[in-house]
């Protein structure tokens, strides 16, 4: 997790929903945001030929 600046941004409570199933306990929504950005980048560039 970064330390650095932090921001904030607002998610409806769907969206807030969604990330909790997609993370696992002690995951921040940071955490859970960036593995599924990770993810997208690998999917993104298996792709690419």
């Amino acid at each position: 997790m970064n330390n650095g600046n932090m921001s904030t941004i607002k998610l409806s409570e769907a969206t807030k929903k969604r990330l909790e199933e997609r993370g696992k306990m002690g995951d921040t929504y940071e955490d859970v945001i960036i593995k599924l950005l990770d993810m997208t980048e690998e999917n993104k560039s298996r792709t690419v030929t």
